[in-house]
């Protein structure tokens, strides 16, 4: 057999696009990822190759997908060396964000996440206070938000914070791209590896959900997730929204997607 016969490797973005990024990592200052991602197909074999910065990057994702073992909700490693991660292709549909049955699949994939080893910590030795406190100042300084609004926000986060919180692992991008629904099983699988995180603010997900698609369902979407034996993070999730919303808009306002840059959703918060 000849095992030495070159494998195929497509693109996983279109030329004009890559050389757009590329020409804006060069000479713009909008933070973007650096990442490379391709397609490669060994013996009609298909493996997703993700190259990052730096080899602690990818072990981080490695760690998160080994934690998951044969888990059909993430693709089964195939390999990391360096800075490389390769995973699987996994065969499937996209998903459908205004189908119940596919909503129903992905509650069942966030389930397994929290699931996977939670832990019920304080706070304040978390990394999360500082981090609203430095994000909401970053908006006020910059015009996104006023003194009078970055003061009502901090003041809510004061309010709002709670004693303890749940840490444990979280899909932070859900949006429909970012997974597919399997085809062999049915299943709702995260193919955007490199958002599955691990010590994370529970609830973090589900919040950047409600902000793009989830809307006004949040609270059943909390409510299905702990009946499937995930934490309950609904008593304190005003808090978690916030955070998140302070932290969107910032990064928003730095990647230069003017879209992402809408201060009513934090100022919507003061008026609830």
């Amino acid at each position: 057999m000849d095992y030495g016969r070159s494998p195929k490797q497509y693109g996983a973005y279109p030329l004009k696009k890559r050389l757009k990024f590329l020409v804006s990592r060069l000479y713009g200052t909008r933070l973007q990822k650096s990442q490379r991602m391709s397609f490669v197909e060994f013996r009609g074999c298909r493996y997703k190759r993700v190259i990052l910065r730096d080899s602690f990057l990818a072990a981080a994702i490695e760690a998160s997908l080994e934690a998951f073992g044969r888990s059909v909700h993430v693709p089964p490693m195939a390999a990391r060396y360096e800075h490389e991660i390769w995973v699987e292709y996994v065969p499937g549909r996209a998903l459908e964000i205004d189908n119940p049955a596919d909503v129903a699949a992905l509650t069942d994939l966030y389930a397994a996440l929290w699931r996977r080893g939670p832990r019920r910590v304080a706070l304040e030795d978390t990394r999360y206070p500082y981090r609203l406190w430095s994000d909401l100042r970053f908006l006020q300084r910059v015009g996104v938000i006023t003194r009078q609004q970055h003061d009502g926000l901090s003041d809510m986060a004061e309010q709002r914070a709670p004693t303890e919180v749940w840490i444990g692992f979280d899909f932070t991008d859900p949006v429909s791209k970012n997974f597919i629904i399997r085809d062999d099983d049915g299943c709702a699988c995260a193919i955007d590896v490199e958002s599955l995180e691990r010590d994370v603010l529970l609830g973090w997900g589900i919040a950047k959900a409600r902000a793009r698609w989830l809307g006004s369902a949040t609270n059943g979407s909390l409510r299905d997730l702990q009946a499937r034996g995930g934490p309950d993070c609904g008593e304190y999730f005003g808090y978690v929204e916030l955070c998140f919303l302070a932290r969107w808009t910032k990064m928003g306002f730095l990647e230069r997607k003017w879209k992402y840059v809408e201060p009513r959703r934090l100022v919507a918060l003061l008026e609830e």
